[in-house]
């Protein structure tokens, strides 16, 4: 759900993206399934 959120903003800054990136991978932490999700769509 948070993910959806830092998306919704595509005209982020580079700050930003790096966000999305921790988030992502505080997400496949929890769950594994997500980061092969992401790992899936280059």
């Amino acid at each position: 759900m948070e993910i959806r959120e830092a998306k919704r903003h595509p005209t982020s800054p580079p700050e930003a993206i790096e966000q999305m990136v921790n988030l992502v991978v505080r997400a496949a932490m929890e769950r594994n399934e997500v980061f092969v999700s992401l790992r899936a769509e280059p």
